[in-house]
């Protein structure tokens, strides 16, 4: 380990020089009373950087500085005023990545830290281990920070507000500090990999839009009210109730936990309201979940309830399921989202019974996402019992085969059996591209449909 302590150099001489001042301190002197401008720079910061050495410390006076900037040593970069010393990114790429271990950086605004849309791009991104981000304003940046599969850093006392996705996004990272930050309008969000999870992290003390940020990690038999942002890890029988979650990435995630029940909370203007990944035996009951991107989002999880929501205005998915199994979907109201419910990769022994399924692009939409693997499709799903009103297309499949289509209410009095189209999609590789192929594909059947539709 590396002890920064030692050896604390002061790269200070190239600041002065822009202070126009004639103002030129000796090495390793203060310079006291000193009036500092703004300085609207490329380069500066990472001059300084690429003259220290390990174990230095960088002092930046207050100014504006527009660099994308790389830390590949083990420093210290301070700011004169979190408030007044601002590293803005224009958008082009990280504002801040790290690189070395035990880098440790405080008391500046850190903005503007975008790339392409399909990018992991940050105010702070860290892939290393052992370092400290404190006090410091992190804001409109595509995410805030992201810890991106390294291990044992702090963030602590900073404010992380109108960042695009993620406040702050753990990749693939364990056993980080996260304590006492301020988050506005956008929380924490885990992603784990099938190899490196993102677990034995301690993350206390934050709020989130003024409520608090609950993150709980191998915990069982509590109830948790009036958050702003719930995060269960590996739980057992968790309650999460009465919480307005609303302008954040999730309202809730439930990574690997169980027998957890989610009821009557509010949901708005999130991406996710919901986000349940390798999670079993919940029960989501009696909440309003609306104007998100995705409402509900189950990942690798059985065996969940889902009853008596109001799931409306979502832009993507109301309920989205990937290679969940077993779960009953049931009593809800799914209003005028992309798609109502969405079946995608293995998700299968499902039951959709007795919702209301109205005004959305697509009603049900049952797929395979991963290019014509036909047998590997959404199947032996039940779909009984539902009102489909109003709905561009009430159901459709792809590379899905033998789901149960019965009873359901298909928007006016069916005489005849209910046909629901589908296709086989696969694609062919010509010269240096793919070609897709959209084939009709047999109809599935509703051979008994209601003639009017269900009070629900």
């Amino acid at each position: 380990m590396k002890d920064i302590k030692f050896r604390k150099g002061f790269v200070l001489g190239i600041i002065f020089l822009f202070v126009g001042a004639g103002v030129i301190p000796s090495t390793g002197t203060t310079v006291e009373n000193t009036t500092f401008t703004a300085i609207k720079s490329s380069s500066y910061i990472q001059n300084l950087i690429d003259n220290a050495s390990d174990g230095d410390t960088i002092y930046i006076p207050s100014g504006i500085y527009y660099e994308n900037i790389e830390i590949d040593k083990s420093i210290d970069l301070i700011g004169e005023d979190k408030n007044t010393t601002i590293i803005d990114g224009s958008r082009i790429y990280n504002t801040v990545s790290i690189s070395d271990d035990w880098v440790n950086i405080s008391n500046f605004t850190i903005q503007n830290g975008s790339g392409s849309t399909a990018s992991r791009h940050a105010g702070i991104l860290i892939y290393s281990s052992h370092c400290t981000i404190t006090n410091n304003i992190i804001t409109d940046n595509k995410h805030g920070l992201i810890l991106s599969n390294y291990d044992y850093n702090t963030v602590a006392h900073n404010i992380i507000s109108n960042n695009d996705l993620h406040g702050l996004l753990l990749l693939n990272s364990i056993g980080n500090t996260i304590i006492d930050n301020l988050f506005f309008n956008r929380g924490i969000y885990i992603y784990d990999s099938p190899y490196h999870a993102s677990c034995h992290n301690i993350i206390k003390c934050n709020m989130i839009n003024s409520k608090p940020l609950v993150y709980l990690e191998n915990e069982s038999d509590l109830i948790i009210s009036d958050a702003g942002q719930v995060l269960l890890v590996e739980c057992n029988n968790i309650k999460v109730e009465n919480s307005n979650l609303s302008n954040i990435f999730v309202g809730i995630g439930l990574w690997d936990s169980k027998n957890c029940q989610i009821s009557n909370n509010n949901f708005s203007n999130n991406i996710l309201g919901i986000e349940i990944t390798e999670s079993n035996r919940t029960n989501i009951t009696d909440n309003y979940i609306s104007y998100n991107n995705y409402g509900i989002h189950l990942r690798y999880s059985n065996f969940n309830s889902i009853k008596n929501n109001d799931i409306i205005s979502n832009s993507d998915d109301g309920i989205y399921f990937y290679k969940s199994k077993f779960n009953t979907i049931f009593d809800n109201f799914i209003n005028n989202n992309d798609i109502g419910i969405e079946f995608s990769y293995k998700s299968r022994f499902n039951t959709i019974k007795n919702n209301n399924i109205l005004n959305n692009d697509e009603g049900i939409l049952l797929i395979d996402t991963f290019l014509g693997s036909f047998l590997e499709g959404s199947t032996f799903n039940l779909i009984i019992k539902n009102n489909f009103i109003d709905n561009d297309r009430d159901a459709f499949f792809r590379n899905s085969r033998i789901n149960r289509w019965s009873q359901n209410y298909w928007n006016e009095t069916q005489t005849l059996p209910k046909l629901i189209f589908g296709e086989l999609f696969y694609t062919t590789l010509v010269g240096l591209g793919f070609i897709p192929h959209h084939i009709p594909w047999i109809p599935q059947i509703d051979w008994r449909p209601a003639k009017e539709p269900y009070d629900i």
